[in-house]
Order: C-alpha cells, then structure tokens, then sequence
C-alpha cells in the first residue's frame, strides 16, 4: 500500500512539474473554468463567493497558504462527497493551472 502511495505521489509530482514547465493558455483555462467549474465554483478574479456555498472560489483555492500547482493536481485527483469525480484531458489541465496562476496574489 505504502508503495502505491509514493507511486501515486511521484506520478502526480511528475505532473505537476510537467504543468508548470510547459505553460498552458490562460485565456482557454478561463473558458475551461467557466464552462466546466462555474456550477459550483467562483472562478472570476475578484468574486470570492461561490455559487455553492461548499465549493471555495479559485482565488481563495490558489492563495491558501501551503497550495501549490501539486497539492491542487493532488486534490482534483482525489475524490470528494462534495465534488463530481472529473477527469480533465492534459492540455484543459495545463491551461486550467495556466489560469489558476493567474489568479494568484502577487508577493
């Protein structure tokens, strides 16, 4: 079991890395967003209330302290009761992180 996990794990760190190096469009991450996560998710820069009160806003996802692009990649990976079991193609997947980022506070 133990083993799976760190399996599991790699694969994901793998991932998240290949994520951040190949970029993605931010623009399509935002339409993806809109189109796929906005039932439940507030997913506008500046709009921190969800339309379900359950799912956080992009920008409070993004900004917590402690989230990165693999703790993210992590959770859309694991299953939820509150979330619909998604599986997002790679290239939707890059620029929905593209667009995640863009999101993010600056220091």
């Amino acid at each position: 079991m133990r083993f799976a996990i760190l399996a599991f794990g790699g694969v994901l760190w793998g991932s998240a890395s290949a994520l951040a190096q190949t970029g993605g469009d931010v623009v399509e991450g935002h339409l993806y967003a809109h189109h796929v996560c906005a039932a439940c998710h507030a997913v506008d820069r500046g709009v921190l209330a969800s339309p379900n009160s359950a799912a956080p806003a992009f920008q409070r996802i993004v900004n917590s302290s402690g989230r990165s692009d693999l703790s993210v990649l992590v959770w859309l990976h694991t299953p939820h009761q509150t979330m619909p079991d998604i599986e997002v193609e790679s290239e939707d997947l890059r620029d929905l992180f593209a667009y995640l980022d863009s999101l993010r506070d600056e220091p």
